[in-house]
């Protein structure tokens, strides 16, 4: 726990070595950012398993998994149980959260969007080593639990693990973090040095098929009383 104001706000740590599986159109933005910038609030989204996405439609345009691995131990605010946050209390006016819309945070060379969550500026500030967090996002595990009903999850379904969050809500939970091991206070540009990131392309994978499904068997050792897997070479 750490505090901020009256909060006792909870964090974990995702383990140096965890798999972490990301779909993106273009996966050098990664390691550039936008338009070769990354800002202080920028956040890269991961899910724990490959095979969440085949149930996010917006996600069907894409036709690879980009695979990485986490360079270092990684400290994030938790929004999943207990903790008695969650990924909607961002929204919550009744007393200032240590998190915000990201909309509502300052200019930047990426222009913030509404339904992602923040950090405060006041909260960075005395926590600079926080790099991200890990939560549940409604429409996403509503979207992947009909497509399990529906049989076009398939084989994959038994690798994707669940957790729940204040809400009573539960599915498959997502990470956001920084890309860089130290977060910068200012826009910066990406450095050329990828020892700098939190994480590590390991490789790129087609969706379609049993590839992901023998680099599971391969290479994921399941981490016991928790849903993520550390990559085994």
């Amino acid at each position: 726990m750490i505090k901020y104001g009256n909060s006792a706000v909870p964090v974990i740590k995702i383990p140096k070595g965890t798999l972490l599986f990301r779909a993106v159109e273009d996966q050098q933005s990664d390691f550039k950012g936008v338009e070769n910038c990354f800002p202080p609030q920028y956040n890269v989204f991961f899910y724990f398993a490959p095979f969440v996405v085949d149930g996010i439609h917006w996600y069907d345009f894409i036709p690879d998994m980009q695979v990485y691995v986490a360079t270092q131990e990684i400290r994030v605010v938790s929004l999943i149980s207990p903790s008695k946050y969650t990924r909607g209390s961002r929204l919550n006016k009744t007393q200032k959260q240590f998190m915000v819309s990201c909309s509502k945070t300052r200019k930047a060379c990426l222009k913030p969007r509404p339904y992602d969550p923040c950090f405060r500026e006041s909260f960075l500030k005395k926590n600079p080593d926080i790099l991200g967090w890990v939560a549940i996002g409604h429409k996403d595990i509503v979207s992947y639990a009909d497509a399990v009903k529906q049989g076009k999850i398939g084989e994959g379904a038994k690798y994707v693990r669940t957790v729940r969050d204040a809400r009573k809500l539960e599915g498959p939970p997502e990470l956001a973090i920084y890309p860089l091991k130290e977060r910068a206070t200012d826009d910066i540009a990406p450095p050329t040095d990828l020892s700098k990131f939190n994480y590590a392309h390991v490789a790129t994978i087609p969706r379609g098929g049993r590839a992901l499904i023998k680099f599971m068997e391969e290479h994921a050792e399941p981490v016991p009383g928790k849903w993520y897997y550390a990559y085994k070479d």
